[in-house]
């Protein structure tokens, strides 16, 4: 049967246990200092391997346009945001009527530091807070008859760390071995002068992980 979401988080190790894992690498499960490095490693490689988009991190935002007042030019995405995809104007149908252009944030604040003052369908957008919870900016803002009701935001997300030991990662299984093996790496390269590139490993475990990964414009 299908699975109902992905990736299948339940199915993952909680944090706490990851970082116990391999802290046991070296027998030491017991002592907490060891255990802070293996924190440590693991979020290194997250970190790493957050500079690849990942085909499991796409999510889809759909804003009501009609719903909003009159002169409206920003919305809460309600989570982190790493990457554009595409941005849709929609009519009641759900059929694309038009595109919206992606701008960055510092662009933005240089070339638009005032939103236009005129209000009509939106032409142009950025992202403001784009590591925690987002702000989407349209411009112009919207006008009092709105030309197409939705607007859908495609984009990709971060591989978040997690708040807790009780946490898991948000990630597919065989994805979060991966995370395992190159926290690894780092981890024995500091407590058991381990050795290799870092980088190249970090290569490796991409190319390893091929199938899941994506592209910043797909």
């Amino acid at each position: 049967a299908k699975p109902a979401s992905f990736p299948q988080q339940a199915s993952n190790r909680r944090w706490g246990d990851l970082a116990a894992e391999l802290a046991d690498y070296t027998g030491g499960k017991a002592r907490p200092d060891v255990t802070v490095k293996a924190e440590r490693s693991l979020r290194r490689a997250i970190r790493r391997l957050n500079m690849v988009p990942w085909v499991f991190n796409r999510k889809t935002s759909t804003f009501d346009l009609d719903a909003a007042a009159s002169g409206t030019a920003e919305f809460d995405l309600g989570s982190d945001f790493r990457t554009p995809r595409s941005a849709l104007l929609r009519d009641s149908n759900g059929k694309t009527r038009d595109t919206v252009a992606w701008v960055r944030w510092a662009d933005w604040k240089q070339g638009w530091p005032d939103q236009s003052t005129t209000s009509g369908a939106p032409s142009r957008y950025t992202v403001d807070n784009a590591h925690e919870r987002g702000k989407v900016i349209i411009d112009p803002p919207i006008a009092a008859t709105v030309t197409w009701p939705t607007l859908e935001l495609n984009y990709h997300r971060w591989i978040l760390m997690p708040g807790d030991e009780t946490d898991r990662l948000n990630v597919p299984v065989d994805f979060e071995d991966s995370i395992l093996e190159l926290g690894l790496f780092d981890f024995l390269r500091k407590v058991a002068s381990g050795d290799g590139n870092w980088n190249e490993k970090a290569e490796e475990i991409i190319a390893l992980m091929s199938h899941h990964r994506d592209f910043e414009d797909s």
